[in-house]
């Protein structure tokens, strides 16, 4: 099949495919002059779906060459999102280039950019599914999040974020850390603070250590009706006024 055009909902692509039905086997190269991600996501949410709310509008080259397997074609993609929102937060411009060796993928760039801020994402991924992510993002600003904002107080600072994503694509163990610092909450200065997560599909399980150790918590956050719940909180010369 060559040339191919076609369109699906605000989505374009143009094609050229060849389907070798004796050997099982697909060839194509291709372009999507201009994408949604919603539309993206909509064809692939039979075989997974997206845990969290993630849009915007991107263009993409791709080449695909394998088996009648995904988890076993090589491919190359490249491709940039613009003005996009992940999770309530926005971000101006996000690129990713992904190459894959019979189903060993590698991500060979992948970066988010907000104003003068970077997420930068690297890792693999196997045939049998099994991925291994690491997300790193340095010095964001807290008055640039849009979830602060919501909060309703002036709020600065910056933060560092490291994530890892390690086990099968489905239910992936999450871990993330991560460091607040240089924090101003209404005119009033904080010491740093630090924060761990773990992600799974029944609980989050963390702890925090806030304001240079005058607060410390543990907490279980139940996902799911049978998983439990936990709070441990711990204050030490913690003068609560200063938020008031």
């Amino acid at each position: 099949f060559s040339k191919m055009t076609g369109k699906i909902n605000s989505t374009t692509y143009s094609a050229n495919v060849d389907v070798d039905l004796n050997k099982k086997r697909i060839a194509a190269t291709g372009t999507l002059p201009q994408y949604e991600l919603t539309d993206v996501f909509s064809i692939f949410e039979r075989i997974y779906k997206m845990p969290v709310e993630i849009t915007g509008t991107g263009k993409a080259q791709l080449k695909v060459e394998g088996p009648f397997q995904i988890g076993k074609l090589s491919y190359d993609i490249d491709t940039t999102i613009f003005r996009g929102m992940a999770v309530g937060e926005s971000f101006d411009r996000a690129e990713a280039h992904l190459i894959s060796e019979s189903g060993e993928m590698k991500i060979q760039k992948a970066k988010i950019t907000k104003n003068k801020s970077e997420i930068n994402v690297t890792g693999l991924s196997h045939p049998d599914g099994k991925i291994n992510l690491n997300v790193v993002g340095k010095r964001f600003p807290l008055e640039e999040s849009e979830n602060i904002s919501k909060l309703g107080a002036q709020i600065s600072g910056l933060v560092d974020v490291d994530m890892t994503l390690q086990g099968h694509i489905l239910a992936a163990e999450t871990k993330m850390k991560g460091r607040i610092y240089q924090l101003n909450v209404e005119d009033q200065d904080f010491p740093a603070s630090t924060f761990e997560m773990e992600f799974d599909p029944r609980k989050i399980t963390g702890n925090t250590n806030l304001f240079a150790g005058q607060l410390k918590s543990e907490f279980i956050l139940p996902l799911q009706d049978t998983a439990p719940f936990k709070l441990d909180v711990n204050a030490k010369d913690w003068n609560y006024t200063t938020l008031f």
